[in-house]
């Protein structure tokens, strides 16, 4: 992946992830921790210093392959601690499955960045996790709705046409049809969301803590994407020689 840009992308979501952990004493990744959660500050401040360490491990070249696996084991057990049970107390709450799907986009992402050869099984996770985070546009149409920025003309198609982006990128990259475009598609709208609806937010609200959670949150997986665009040859003959066990 040397001199592709999904990275040092994700890298710099994690360090500027932990420098919201260090700033706001009650946040851990992108999760605020409940009121009445025993010593927040205390678990702030190690999940703050352990992304920004693994994410300058990963921008770094001596440190990297180690940053890379000390984050794929937290990532790991934060999807099985916090993105599962959810899923299993209430599997038909869509809410859940979208958050275990964002989750584990980010969580493939750092899988990928190890180098595993095992891209078929990667990508297909990926494409699984993309299909819930489309159909959340469609069940919580009023709440994706009221993110759409207010200058935009006919809102409620652009929230069709976002839920729908999502789906139609993890079919393609479930069923390998145009899997590369579609990641970096993916991560454009992404990242694209990221600028639209939550810059404006924290520019008017910078001591908001949801609003700075959800920019930086949307970014990383926007990059995590970006690391799974960056796994696929840039040319398409390439891709149609790859194999994967």
């Amino acid at each position: 992946m040397k001199g592709q840009p999904g990275r040092p992308l994700f890298a710099a979501g994690l360090v500027a992830l932990g420098i919201l952990d260090l700033v706001f004493r009650d946040t851990v990744m992108w999760k605020v921790l409940p009121k009445g959660a025993p010593a927040p500050a205390v678990w702030s401040v190690a999940s703050g210093l352990f992304l920004i360490a693994v994410g300058a491990g990963i921008l770094s070249g001596r440190f990297r392959a180690e940053a890379i696996r000390v984050l794929v084991a937290f990532l790991l057990v934060w999807d099985v601690v916090i993105g599962i049970p959810p899923v299993v107390e209430s599997p038909r709450v869509e809410v859940t499955w979208l958050v275990l799907g964002m989750m584990t986009i980010v969580l493939v992402a750092a899988w990928l960045l190890t180098g595993t050869t095992r891209l078929r099984a990667a990508r297909t996770i990926v494409g699984l996790s993309l299909i819930p985070v489309g159909l959340s546009h469609f069940f919580y149409l009023q709440t994706t709705l009221n993110l759409v920025p207010a200058w935009m003309p006919v809102r409620v198609v652009w929230v069709y046409l976002a839920g729908a982006g999502h789906i139609a990128a993890g079919v393609a990259v479930l069923f390998g049809v145009v899997p590369r475009l579609a990641a970096l598609m993916e991560a454009g709208m992404l990242m694209a969301f990221a600028v639209l609806v939550w810059i404006p937010r924290v520019s008017m609200s910078p001591g908001m803590h949801f609003y700075w959670t959800e920019l930086l949150g949307t970014w990383v997986i926007g990059a995590a994407m970006w690391v799974v665009a960056d796994s696929y040859p840039l040319r398409v003959h390439d891709q149609s020689r790859e194999r994967s066990p």
